[in-house]
């Protein structure tokens, strides 16, 4: 038996140590390809990143020829649509109303119930507007609410608000159409999704203001519910730059509307508060009569909706759009 000091058990156990020669080579190679990757640069396609299944946050539409962003998943780009058109549109000093491309305006009084009263078949609202409208009266006459509640303007052509404007100028001065009369071109009464109320004594023929208040209340308490929301508050007058209005209604959608009211948000400040909330950050969200809604933003030249099921798209008149998804 051999002993462990023996010179064939040493020489046995460096032969077994000793490392083969394609080891060694297979080493420096791989040493040597280490080496060059620390001192090379690293490079990320831009497929792979982080937010590569978002849409990016500029670029050309597909309208203009562009391939654009890759589409996000479950979503399906557009071309760039209309901003200037839909129920959010946003008409002010600062934004001028621009006509969309399409806009369906019916007479009122073709296509109102009895729950209440119109000026006269001049007065016109966009379909939607009106078919809300219809709702919301019924629904007031129903609990109780007197049939006299009068809708004296909706749609405005630009050379009717021209008329108003100077009307007022002439009779209490420059200053005071100002701060009471959208100028020309910068009404939103031209987008047909705004209306005025007032009252009407059918058996004396004099009309009142309607303030929301007394009977009343009823309409201003739940416009939000039929999409409906005051446009021109006492408390926001700095920002809207017109003085209130308790009698100027604007639809902007069921939603939008209770957004809007819960969290005491004039129009401006609503798109403020949509421009925060894009496709790749956190979406605005909230439920109203058992429907959950889904809220974003997207710059025209990167607008993506829902591949499949319904959803509402509307313009800023600026520059971007809101998409809103209804989720059972």
């Amino acid at each position: 038996m051999q002993t462990p000091s023996s010179p064939r058990s040493r020489s046995s156990r460096r032969r077994r140590r000793r490392p083969p020669l394609r080891a060694l080579l297979t080493a420096a190679i791989c040493a040597l390809a280490a080496l060059v990757i620390l001192r090379s640069p690293a490079v990320i396609p831009a497929s792979a990143g982080p937010d590569s299944s978002r849409p990016a946050a500029s670029g050309s539409s597909s309208a203009q020829g562009s391939a654009g962003p890759a589409s996000p998943s479950g979503l399906t780009p557009l071309p760039a649509a209309d901003v200037h058109s839909g129920a959010l549109v946003l008409v002010n000093a600062d934004y001028p109303y621009v006509p969309p491309q399409s806009q369906t305006l019916v007479t009122v009084l073709d296509g109102k119930n009895d729950a209440y009263l119109v000026r006269d078949g001049s007065v016109l609202l966009d379909e939607e507007a009106l078919d809300a409208l219809n709702r919301l009266m019924a629904d007031f006459a129903a609990q109780g609410g007197e049939r006299n509640v009068n809708v004296v303007a909706g749609f405005r052509t630009e050379e009717l608000q021209q008329h108003l404007f100077d009307q007022s100028a002439a009779a209490n001065g420059l200053d005071h159409a100002r701060r009471y009369v959208a100028q020309p071109g910068h009404s939103e009464h031209q987008t047909g999704y705004a209306l005025d109320f007032s009252l009407y004594d059918v058996s004396s023929g004099v009309s009142a203001d309607f303030t929301g208040a007394g009977e009343q209340q009823w309409i201003a308490d739940h416009a939000p519910d039929y999409g409906f929301v005051l446009r021109y508050g006492a408390d926001k007058e700095t920002v809207t730059g017109i003085a209130a209005e308790s009698w100027h209604y604007r639809y902007v959608g069921v939603p939008h509307a209770h957004i809007m009211t819960d969290r005491g948000l004039c129009l401006e400040e609503y798109w403020d508060l949509l421009r925060a909330h894009p496709y790749d950050g956190e979406h605005l969200r909230t439920a109203v009569g058992g429907t959950t809604y889904e809220i974003w933003y997207c710059p025209a030249a990167a607008l993506y909706v829902p591949e499949t099921g319904d959803y509402a798209l509307s313009g800023d008149n600026v520059g971007g759009f809101a998409v809103t998804v209804p989720a059972p």
